[in-house]
């Protein structure tokens, strides 16, 4: 299941952890993240998790998942 916690801290910082995010649902939770850094005003720091899918994927065009050729 993919899930998103969104915790707003202390001080005024909003933290948001995600599960392993499925490929039907990865684009739009970038989406999704990014309207919130564009809604909060802010610039967002972002640590990925390594997974093996994203050694041969990339997304294109901000909404495409595609295959990198070797």
């Amino acid at each position: 299941m993919d899930t998103i916690d969104i915790e707003i801290l202390g001080d005024g910082t909003i933290s948001i952890k995600t599960s392993e995010i499925s490929e039907t649902n990865h684009v739009n939770a970038d989406l999704l993240l990014d309207e919130i850094e564009a809604l909060a005003g802010g610039t967002a720091t972002r640590k990925r998790r390594e997974h093996e899918f994203w050694t041969r994927h990339k997304i294109v065009n901000r909404n495409k998942i595609v295959k990198i050729q070797n």
